[in-house]
């Protein structure tokens, strides 16, 4: 969040409207108009016909009432856990439904979840919990041997949705809500309080497990894994440990071994500075880690593992087995179509010795049976994965396709720019050496959103936070210094960007017969031309909008402090942040008697921003002419604030306001007393309203 304000009138500030049309950037020089050379360039050509696709399109489209993507991507299995001896229970996050499984990943049957279903837990007596992302009551079902059948809930005052949830010892079950970072522990059969405890543990919080007398926490904004005691009843005591990254750490799993330590596999980001001086990515390849965490003393790490060289990109479902001294770790690619297992012994720092084969791209679970068989999740391919065990394997896994019934699948062709996203198939040459890396657009941009990285930029001393990818269709220019004029552009630039240094034309063809999982995806032609390949990833992108806001949901309108919060922001900040559906059209902005109508949707569709630069002395600028305002369009999935990253909260973000009639500043404002601030109750009640957006 680069700029809040901006006042309805005259701005103090440099402004400058962009022009999207003068804004349009290449990779090569500009050339003549095509009339006047004698044989048309092809790529200008397909260029052309790309900007007259996505023209067509934008023309086509009702941006008030687009769909969020959470509901538009078909069933999106995403998490997988035991049920019984013979079952599993799986979570379908794009259908927000639960599904009941045989031991071969069948489905036996299937119940729709309200508020977006996204983690689930199986308690020791049997009773399964659901967490939902937009609701805050977790739902319970239990299992009659074949058939899950719901048996109410527990409604946790003051949640609106959570990220993750895992049972405890004695009925207890740990939460992470999806808005605050929290870490709730909850007592679903007491008589008296059923929320026992509620603590902010970071920003970003994605998944937590618990092995014995320790609850793990991955905190995904904040780069860390946090290791919490737990007391004889289950009760969380206090952090143990607490490991931290410079970049997002995207899956873990534990085990205790010996005389009670507790030993930790994660997968995340390379451990090191991203580098941008030459315009690439550099040092950003996926790594795993391995952990001890003694009975006294601190955690070491005993080895890193870069299996981005081995073809292991964006790893989000490490599984660790250990046995006796002898432990070993499986990991795949969601963003490639490899995986690898790491052999080793628990105390080793030597490099452990590794196995690779052929896999799916896409998986978010895995679990290792006792048959030795792995079942995995993978909502990229909408399918349930069986990999068989050792010594038996002819394919890469037994394929189960999950059909959504109560979403629209995307086209062919939008899965396909999902898998361009999501997987290294933008840049299938690049390599690991040095510093360069094998990398996907979800290596920053996790599930399309952010990575809570504040890195060098390679220009000069410019900083800046990562931006959500999610929503650009009705977000132009793209970018706050490429000023991509519309996604045709961008589509360009980032073949380019993506693949730079790796010897490789960006204008490339993709054999399919080298993918043979994009057969998954109803992919029929033989080669996937360069111009194909970029009208999918501009037909993706398109749809890849936001995902619902779940401080909504179920409402109407304001209450009090959110109407005095809106029309504070009427007042001082719709000259920047305009309430508009399309960003750089004037007349698509809703008046204000429309916004709650607006707010309140599935979609929450404004964009919240404008096509122009503004100096609010949020430094450094971006560009000479400032910063080009950006989207304030779900804030609450958007860490750290500001274009700098200066800002940890809204309340940070609002309280440092200095305006006058005539001029605001969001930091560094000159000494003047004429310039007043945001009284704390106007604060309280403009991050309210800013939390709804």
């Amino acid at each position: 969040m680069g700029c809040l304000a901006g006042l309805g009138g005259v701005s103090y500030c440099v402004s400058r409207e962009i022009d999207p049309s003068r804004a349009r950037a290449h990779p090569v020089q500009p050339r003549a108009p095509l009339a006047s050379v004698e044989t048309p360039d092809p790529i200008d050509l397909a260029r052309a016909r790309l900007e007259q696709f996505e023209a067509a399109r934008r023309r086509a489209t009702d941006f008030e009432h687009l769909a969020p993507a959470n509901t538009t991507h078909g069933a999106d299995p995403y998490a997988l856990t035991q049920l019984d001896a013979t079952h599993f229970v799986g979570v379908l996050r794009g259908a927000s439904a639960l599904v009941v499984l045989d031991s071969e990943l069948r489905e036996l049957q299937r119940i729709d979840i309200p508020g977006g279903a996204v983690s689930v837990a199986v308690a020791a007596s049997g009773a399964c919990w659901v967490a939902a992302e937009t609701s805050g009551t977790l739902s319970r079902l239990r299992f009659d041997g074949q058939r899950l059948v719901l048996a109410g809930g527990l409604d946790v005052p003051g949640i609106v949705g959570f990220r993750a949830i895992a049972a405890g010892p004695k009925g207890l079950l740990y939460a992470l809500d999806v808005r605050d970072g929290k870490l709730l522990t909850l007592a679903p059969e007491s008589s008296s309080s059923k929320l026992l405890e509620s603590r902010v543990i970071g920003h970003g919080p994605l998944s937590l497990e618990r092995v014995g007398r320790f609850l793990i926490v991955d905190a995904l904004l904040d780069h860390a894994l946090i290791v919490f005691r737990l007391g004889s009843t289950g009760r969380v005591l206090d952090e143990r440990a607490r490991i931290h990254h410079d970049g997002p750490i995207w899956g873990f799993d534990a085990a205790l071994h010996g005389d009670g330590e507790l030993l930790i596999a994660a997968t995340g980001v390379e451990d090191h500075p991203l580098e941008r001086s030459d315009g690439s990515f550099g040092f950003i390849d996926s790594f795993a880690f391995f952990y001890v965490l003694p009975k006294q003393g601190a955690v070491r790490q005993l080895w890193r593992a870069n299996v981005a060289e081995l073809g292991v990109v964006t790893p989000k479902a490490p599984l660790l087995t250990v046995t006796a001294d002898s432990a070993r770790l499986f990991v795949t690619g969601f963003g490639s179509d490899r995986a690898a297992e790491l052999f080793f012994d628990v105390h080793q720092t030597a490099p452990p010795r590794v196995q690779t084969e052929p896999f799916f791209p896409g998986t978010s679970a895995a679990l290792r049976l006792p048959s030795g068989k792995i079942a995995c999740a993978d909502p990229l391919l909408d399918a349930w994965l069986l990999r068989a065990a050792e010594g038996e394997r002819e394919e890469p896994a037994e394929f189960r396709p999950v059909i959504a019934d109560s979403a629209p699948l995307s086209t062919t062709e939008e899965r396909l720019g999902e898998a361009l996203f999501f997987t290294t198939l933008m840049s299938p040459a690049n390599s690991s050496e040095g510093a360069h890396s094998r990398f996907s657009c979800e290596t920053c941009h996790f599930e399309g959103y952010v990575d809570g990285r504040v890195h060098d930029t390679g220009r000069d001393d410019v900083r800046v936070a990562t931006k959500p990818l999610r929503g650009l269709f009705n977000n132009r220019p793209h970018f706050s210094r490429a000023l991509d004029a519309d996604l045709a552009t961008v589509s360009h630039h980032e073949f380019r960007v993506a693949g730079k240094g790796n010897g490789q034309d960006p204008w490339f063809e993709v054999r399919v017969s080298d993918y043979p999982w994009l057969e998954r995806l109803d992919v029929q032609d033989a080669t996937l031309g360069p111009e194909q390949l970029r009208r999918a990833l501009i037909a993706f992108l398109m749809h890849f909008s936001h995902t619902t806001n779940p401080s909504v949901v179920g409402r109407e309108q304001f209450d009090e402090s959110e109407r005095r919060g809106a029309e504070l922001f009427r007042a001082r900040c719709t000259g920047c942040h305009a309430p508009r559906l399309q960003s750089d059209v004037a007349a698509s902005a809703l008046p204000f008697e429309s916004w709650p109508g607006a707010l309140f949707s599935r979609s929450g569709p404004i964009v919240w921003a404008s096509a122009e630069y503004r100096k609010t002395g949020v430094t450094p600028y971006v560009h000479e002419s400032g910063t080009r305002v950006p989207s304030l369009r779900r804030l609450y999935a958007k860490w750290p604030h500001f274009t700098n990253g200066s800002a940890d909260t809204l309340l940070d973000v609002v309280t440092r306001v200095r305006f006058d009639e005539a001029r605001l500043f969001h930091d560094h404002a000159p000494s003047d007393p004429t310039l007043r601030s945001f009284a704390s109750e106007e604060a309280r009640d403009l991050v309210a309203f800013l939390e709804l957006l």
